[in-house]
């Protein structure tokens, strides 16, 4: 008898032998891989009854990619006369790169493509080297930069950097993040999740200026300016450590690939806190999150790479990519979708934090636009995450068609396209409360 629904497949033990063939069986990405199968309609074959709802996937997904603009642009295909000659693909790629520079933060008036967010941060580390004259650079734990060697180096997952693949790139040092709810200071939160700023007196960002002080010769900083996992930084975390890095002669570098181009309800994450970066790397969303571009971004002042092959990467000038991402951009702008998702974020939001109040398995909800957290807990005092229970609820969603990803084993992050309708972001929390209840009635039974 074949079972109707991944919860039944899930019980059955068919799905963990399903994963485990696939080498996919950690709860990090067997909930990815999954969400990435919904979006493809594979689970329609796993389980009959399963069908994935294209546009409720609230996890990393394409931001522009679902437009009627950009899908008719790839429909249509690439005009071929702008793309036969060398010097067709040339101009696309500069004015890319002029776009880039004119909506960017500061000054940020210099770029190099590459093919993936990964490779823009071996650039962007590069760049700091010679710049600085140093190799050192200063980066948080739970972090994730990229799968390379150099990204894997600054990040900060076990997952990407222990084991045989070891040892990683010299003076690569990291402190523990930001994480109010968790903080790793020692320090409580407020009971909305808040940081207690009488009482922290930002311990976080004074690490930093304590590593940059006694390590003396850091080249740069770098990291996320919103976590993706998500956290939102203190009120003024980063004008703090942007100060420590002024005072101490290191860059300081904005990873902005699951941030940029309005994920956050602005364009790029950072200026929620208005802190400009001398280095600013981009991904995922610049091809519409369907075609492989990404750029580093930095001062004028940082164009020291004349003698040097810093990329080099065999279609970072690729003019296909390049007419992608100038289509992304000229999306986003025309069909106002950073202020789009500004406004239904905070929709979003209101409506966790409302789910919050009824459900005592929500510890905490956070985020920015459509970066959003909602944090799983057994306990609302001890904090204990409830990693069975969103375990349990995440099979319950993909069975009625929506999708998201499950950071730390218990964290929901939300990350839904910048094209969601207001329809769509009502459906799929609907459907999350449903689950909830579903789960929270379960548990009271049990108990």
């Amino acid at each position: 008898m074949r079972a109707k629904t991944l919860t039944e497949l899930w019980r059955r033990g068919q799905l963990r032998l399903l994963l485990r063939a696939t080498r996919l069986a950690t709860p990090y990405y067997r909930v990815a891989w999954l969400a990435a199968a919904s979006r493809a309609g594979l689970l329609q074959r796993l389980a009959d009854g399963a069908v994935p709802l294209d546009r409720l996937a609230l996890y990393f997904a394409p931001d522009a990619g679902d437009s009627d603009g950009l899908r008719s642009w790839l429909d249509m295909g690439v005009q071929l006369r702008e793309l036969e000659h060398r010097n067709g693909a040339y101009a696309l790629r500069g004015f890319l790169a002029r776009k880039l520079a004119e909506i960017s933060p500061g000054s940020l008036e210099k770029v190099l493509f590459a093919t993936g967010g990964s490779d823009a941060m071996e650039i962007a580390l590069k760049v700091a080297r010679v710049a600085t004259g140093r190799f050192k650079t200063l980066s948080f734990w739970d972090a994730f930069h990229g799968a390379g060697f150099g990204a894997a180096s600054v990040g900060g997952e076990q997952l990407f950097r222990s084991g045989a693949i070891g040892p990683l790139l010299p003076g690569s040092e990291h402190v523990a993040p930001f994480a109010c709810y968790r903080c790793p200071y020692g320090h409580p939160a407020l009971r909305d999740g808040q940081p207690d700023l009488e009482r922290c007196r930002l311990s976080c960002a004074n690490m930093v200026r304590y590593v940059l002080e006694r390590e003396g010769d850091v080249a740069a900083v770098v990291a996320e300016p919103n976590r993706a996992v998500p956290y939102v930084a203190p009120p003024g975390f980063w004008r703090e450590v942007r100060r420590a890095c002024d005072e101490h002669g290191a860059l300081l570098i904005f990873d902005e690939i699951p941030t940029g181009l309005g994920k956050t309800g602005r364009m790029f994450a950072c200026e929620h806190d208005e802190v400009e970066p001398d280095i600013l790397v981009l991904g995922k969303a610049l091809g519409g999150g369907i075609l492989p571009i990404a750029a580093t971004l930095c001062r004028a002042e940082l164009d020291v790479g004349g003698a040097y092959a810093f990329g080099h990467y065999t279609h970072e000038k690729n003019p296909v990519t390049s007419r992608a991402a100038l289509t992304t951009l000229e999306i986003i702008e025309d069909e106002g979708l950073v202020e789009h998702a500004a406004m239904l974020g905070v929709r979003a939001l209101d409506r966790l934090r409302e789910m919050k109040a009824r459900y005592p398995l929500i510890g905490d909800v956070r985020g920015r636009g459509l970066l959003m957290g909602v944090e799983l807990v057994s306990d609302r005092d001890s904090k204990a995450p409830a990693e069975d229970a969103a375990e349990a609820i995440y099979y319950l969603a993909l069975d009625r068609g929506l999708s998201f990803k499950i950071s730390m084993g218990n964290v929901f992050t939300l990350t839904p396209p910048l094209v969601t309708s207001v329809d769509e972001m009502d459906r799929a929390l609907a459907i999350l409360d449903e689950c909830f209840a579903e789960v929270s009635v379960s548990a009271a039974t049990k108990a």
